[in-house]
C-alpha cells in the first residue's frame, strides 16, 4: 500500500481534494449540472507529485475506497485497473491517466469528459459510470467492470451468426440513439470500443471525444474547424475535412456503416498506406458497395449499409435510432425505409466532388445529349403506342391478382390521417410494397376510395408512407387529382381492371386500377399501379434505330474531343495556380 504523504489527501485517504482549489470534487451528477450552468470544471496541470503517484499505483495499493487487484491494460493516455469496492463488495474498472512526465490540459479534460458523459447516459448497452473523483491531483474513473472481448475480437474469431451480428448492432445502434437523444455524440466509435459480455450483450464505452449538442453545455472538449478529431479509418467525411460545424448524429451513423461494412464484409470502407490517405479516400471516393464484397448480403442489407455511408450527412439515417429501426424490419422481414443510390445520384456525387472538370466537359456532354435526343424523340414517339399494348396485358393481370389480396374489411378502417398508426393502415402498407417487389416496372402503388357519387376519389394509402420523405398530400382521406377519374371509375364500376397511358416530362407512365371487392363481390376500393413505360425497350423501326446510333456515336466522338481538351484546360490552370 502507498502511504499519502499527507495524511488527508493520499491514496489511502477518504476525502478527494483538487489542490488548485482547495475543495472537495463533485460526483459525476453534480459535475454535469456544474457544467450546464456555465461554470467549466479544468483538472489541474500533471506535477512531479501526481506522476510519481502515478507510477507507484498497482496491486494491493488502495485509492479511495478502491483496492486495486491487477492491472487490465494501458494505452498511449491511460491505464486501466481491475479494483474491488470495498464498501459495495463488488469489481469495478479504475482508470486513470497514463504516467507520463508532463500532461496537457487537454489530455485531462478528455479524461473528464469521458466521466461527464457517461454520467448523463443510461442505457443497458452503454458501459455504466459508478464514480468521478480525483485522488492528488489524479483523476479516476470507476466504471463498470466488463468480462468479455470486444466486437471486433470477436469478429475476427467467427463467434458470430449473421443474425447474431446484425442483432448486436441493433443495440449498438439504439444505444447511441440514446445518447443523440442526450445530445451527445461519441466521435470515435469504432468495433474496439464496444465491448461485448460473457453474455453477448455489447456495451458502447470510451466517451472522451463525445461532443454535446446542448446549448451551455460547454464542459466537453471545444474543436476548432481544421482540428480532427477520431479514428481516421471510422471518420465521416465532415471529421476528416476538420468540418467541425457539421458534426452530429449522422456523423456516428457513419462509424456505425463503417462498423457494420467492416464486420460483414471483413474490410474496411476505404484503405490506404496512411492515416492522410484514408481521410482523402473518405473524403473522395465512394466505397465499393457491400453486395460486391459480399454478394450474399442482399439488396436491403446493402442499401442500408450504403445508406449509413453517404458523404452528405442529410442523406445519411438522421440519427442511429433511425438506422437501427431499420435494420430491426429488415431482421423482420418487413419493407426498409433505405433505398439503393441509383447508377445516376452516384455520378452527380461524382460530378459534385469534381466541379471543374465537370464545368469543363459540360458543352461536351450536352452535344452528346443533343444528337441522342434526336432519335430519342423519335424513338419514344414510334414506341409509345407499342409499349402500352406490351404492358397493357402485363399491368391488368399485376393489378387483378394483386387486388385479390387486399381484405376489403382493412381498408375500411382506414379513413383518416390518423389512421396511418393501424396496423390495418401499415399492414396496407406492406401489400403495396410487396407488389413493388414483385413487379420490376411497378413505380407507383396506391389505394383509393370512392367519395361522394363515386366521381371523386381519395387515397386509403400508398406505398411510400413510411418513408421520412412521404408525399404528405397521399395522406389517407387526401384527394386522389391524377391521372383523370373517368377510367378509374370504369374500373370501379364495370368490376374490371383498366389501363391508359398518361405522357410527362420524365415519360410515358401506364397507368392500370383493378377493383377491390367485398366478400359479396361488390367494389370498394380501387387499386392503382404506375408502369413507367421508359423502363422497358420499346421496338422502332430499323431507320429510327439507324438515326438515333448514328447521332449518338458523332456526339460522343465529339464530346471525348471536347473534354480531353477540357481536362488539359483545367491541369494547366491548376498548374498556373
Amino acid at each position: 500500500m502507498v502511504k499519502p504523504e499527507k495524511p488527508d489527501s493520499g491514496l489511502d485517504g477518504t476525502t478527494s481534494v483538487s489542490k488548485s482549489q482547495g475543495e472537495p470534487n463533485p460526483s459525476p451528477q453534480e459535475s454535469a449540472v456544474s457544467a450546464k450552468s456555465g461554470t467549466r470544471y479544468v483538472p489541474p496541470l500533471a506535477t512531479v507529485h501526481n506522476a510519481e503517484v502515478l507510477r507507484r499505483l498497482g496491486p494491493g495499493v488502495k485509492v479511495r475506497k478502491y483496492r486495486i487487484l491487477r492491472e487490465l491494460g494501458r494505452g498511449g493516455q491511460g491505464r486501466v485497473f481491475l479494483a474491488l469496492d470495498e464498501e459495495l463488495g463488488r469489481q469495478v474498472a479504475l482508470k486513470t491517466i497514463a504516467a507520463l512526465p508532463l500532461l496537457d490540459e487537454a489530455t485531462f479534460q478528455r479524461f473528464h469528459n469521458e466521466g461527464l458523459a457517461a454520467a448523463r447516459l443510461r442505457h443497458p448497452n452503454v458501459v455504466q459510470l459508478y464514480d468521478v473523483f480525483e485522488q492528488d491531483g489524479v483523476p479516476f474513473l470507476a466504471m463498470e467492470y466488463l468480462e468479455g472481448e470486444t466486437l471486433l475480437s470477436a469478429v475476427r474469431g467467427g463467434q458470430l451468426s449473421r443474425t447474431r451480428l446484425l442483432e448486436t448492432l441493433v443495440k449498438v445502434c439504439e444505444a447511441m440513439g440514446h445518447a443523440h437523444r442526450e445530445g451527445l455524440i461519441h466521435r470515435d466509435l469504432k468495433p474496439q470500443n464496444v465491448m461485448l459480455t460473457k453474455e453477448g450483450e455489447p456495451k458502447v464505452m470510451d466517451f472522451g471525444l463525445a461532443k454535446s449538442l446542448l446549448r451551455g453545455d460547454d464542459f466537453l472538449m471545444a474543436t476548432l474547424d481544421g482540428q480532427l478529431v477520431g479514428s481516421p479509418a471510422y471518420m465521416s467525411p465532415e471529421q476528416a475535412s476538420g468540418l467541425h460545424n457539421k458534426i452530429g448524429p449522422a456523423t456516428d451513423v457513419y462509424a456505425l456503416g463503417t462498423m457494420m461494412y467492416q464486420c460483414l464484409s471483413g474490410q474496411l470502407p476505404h484503405k490506404a498506406d496512411t492515416a492522410s490517405a484514408i481521410m482523402m479516400r473518405i473524403i473522395r471516393n465512394e466505397p465499393t458497395p457491400l453486395k460486391n464484397l459480399d454478394p450474399t448480403a442482399g439488396e436491403d442489407l446493402n442499401a442500408i449499409c450504403m445508406k449509413a455511408l453517404e458523404k452528405e450527412p442529410r442523406d445519411r439515417y438522421p440519427d442511429a435510432g433511425e438506422m437501427a429501426a431499420d435494420l430491426k424490419r429488415y431482421l423482420a422481414g418487413e419493407p426498409i425505409k433505405a433505398r439503393p443510390t441509383s447508377t445516376t445520384a452516384r455520378w452527380m456525387k461524382v460530378v459534385q466532388r469534381n466541379r471543374d472538370v465537370a464545368l469543363v466537359s459540360g458543352a461536351a456532354l450536352s452535344i452528346m445529349a443533343i444528337a441522342l435526343s434526336l432519335g430519342a424523340m423519335l424513338y419514344a414517339r414510334q414506341g409509345a403506342r407499342q409499349v402500352t399494348e406490351r404492358l397493357r396485358a402485363d399491368l391488368l393481370t399485376a393489378a387483378n391478382n394483386a387486388a385479390l389480396s387486399f381484405p376489403a374489411g382493412d381498408l375500411a378502417q382506414i379513413r383518416r390521417p390518423e389512421d396511418r398508426d393501424t396496423p390495418a393502415f401499415k399492414e396496407t402498407v406492406i401489400r403495396l410494397n410487396d407488389i413493388r417487389r414483385i413487379n420490376p416496372n411497378a413505380q407507383e402503388t396506391y389505394v383509393l376510395r370512392p367519395e361522394g357519387n363515386s366521381t371523386r376519389y381519395v387515397y386509403v394509402a400508398d406505398a411510400d408512407a413510411f418513408l421520412p420523405d412521404a408525399d404528405q398530400s397521399r395522406q389517407p382521406g387526401s384527394p386522389f387529382l391524377a391521372p383523370p377519374d373517368s377510367a378509374i371509375s370504369q374500373a370501379f364500376h364495370s368490376a374490371v381492371a383498366d389501363a391508359y397511358p398518361v405522357r410527362t416530362q420524365s415519360g410515358t407512365i401506364l397507368s392500370g386500377y383493378a377493383p377491390i371487392l367485398d366478400k359479396d363481390r361488390q367494389p370498394v376500393a380501387v387499386l392503382g399501379i404506375d408502369f413507367r413505360a421508359g423502363q422497358v425497350g420499346m421496338p422502332v423501326q430499323p431507320v429510327l434505330r439507324t438515326t438515333a446510333q448514328v447521332g449518338g456515336l458523332a456526339g460522343t466522338l465529339f464530346a471525348c474531343f471536347t473534354a480531353a481538351v477540357g481536362v488539359r484546360i483545367v491541369r494547366s490552370r491548376r498548374a498556373r495556380g
